[in-house]
């Protein structure tokens, strides 16, 4: 897609192939957004002869980190979109800025979120003040995926929070841990995007003008919010791994308080059984009719006994 701004007759889809020829008019404005493999981008870029061969090489080499380049002709800006996948899979989908005095170029092998955000045909306030302000438009909603991601993870967060106390599992611990991965991969794109950002809007050079700085900061602040949620969120969740642990912990102890107490109400019966079936000849009870009633009678007291006591001591 190539859009082409001029005051007089506002924004203009072009056809690709016209950009090369527009890059000398100061007074327009242009973006260019390439979107698909290697095969189909390189040429168009090459065959511009304004980039440096390196920029090149590392559009087309995956990149785990964000990062700001300056070259002589232009800034080159890689910023990561942060993406809920349909599997529940955080993942990172780098797309690249290509600013330069009077064009902005974006390069990423699919489709962004952003992108299919912004409206058809773009407002003329996108371009009427510059690339650079142009690259704040399409980056801001970028960095702004980052809220929705948060926004899920804090919902299955909750989810799992409400399932820890009727019966904590090995599910749940599980579930919880590939929460605390997702915000790790997201903690280690934000951080090198809050650097480059924190370069962009603390250094005025030629392709960001000084009436720009301010929403550049505005970028860096929106990333700083995305981290501080994020290690909000981590906060949170490690708050539900205690509560998990716990509630484990607690059960667990439940379960050995009634072993304990099934356990010391067999010790008597047992020392009472083994009593009477000792082989002597001349026990008083084994001639009484009643005896072995008898016998029941006193271990079912004895039964009854442990368990008022237990019971008056809340041990159960």
């Amino acid at each position: 897609m190539f859009l082409a701004w001029r005051e007089h007759s506002g924004v203009t889809r072009l056809p690709d192939a016209e950009f090369a020829g527009m890059l000398g008019d100061s007074a327009t404005v242009l973006w260019l957004d390439l979107a698909g493999g290697e095969a189909e981008i390189r040429p168009v870029l090459t065959g511009l002869k304004l980039f440096h061969p390196l920029t090149i090489e590392r559009l087309f080499t995956p990149q785990p980190r964000a990062f700001l380049d300056e070259y002589q002709d232009y800034l080159h800006l890689l910023l990561q979109e942060i993406h809920w996948d349909a599997e529940g899979a955080v993942e990172l989908r780098g797309c690249h800025f290509l600013i330069g005095a009077n064009f902005l170029i974006t390069v990423h092998a699919g489709p962004l979120e952003a992108l299919r955000e912004l409206p058809p045909d773009p407002p003329a306030r996108f371009f009427s003040q510059g690339s650079d302000i142009l690259c704040y438009h399409l980056a801001a909603p970028l960095i702004s995926q980052g809220f929705k991601v948060l926004d899920e993870v804090a919902d299955r967060t909750e989810a799992l929070e409400d399932r820890i106390f009727p019966k904590p599992d090995r599910e749940l611990l599980t579930e919880l841990f590939a929460l605390k991965r997702k915000l790790i991969a997201m903690r280690k794109a934000l951080a090198p995007m809050r650097e480059a950002l924190a370069l962009l809007s603390r250094r005025e050079n030629p392709f960001v003008d000084l009436e720009a700085l301010p929403f550049m900061s505005l970028l860096y602040d929106q990333v700083i919010r995305v981290h501080e949620l994020c290690e909000t969120q981590r906060d949170i969740l490690a708050g539900a791994q205690e509560i998990y642990l716990s509630a484990l912990s607690n059960r667990m102890n439940e379960v050995m308080m009634t072993l304990t107490v099934v356990s010391t109400i067999i010790l008597p019966l047992t020392l009472i059984v083994g009593y009477y079936g000792m082989n002597f000849r001349h026990f008083p009870e084994l001639a009484w009719p009643h005896g072995l009633l008898f016998l029941w009678l006193v271990m079912a007291g004895t039964v009854a006994g442990l368990l008022w006591y237990f019971k008056r001591k809340h041990w159960f």
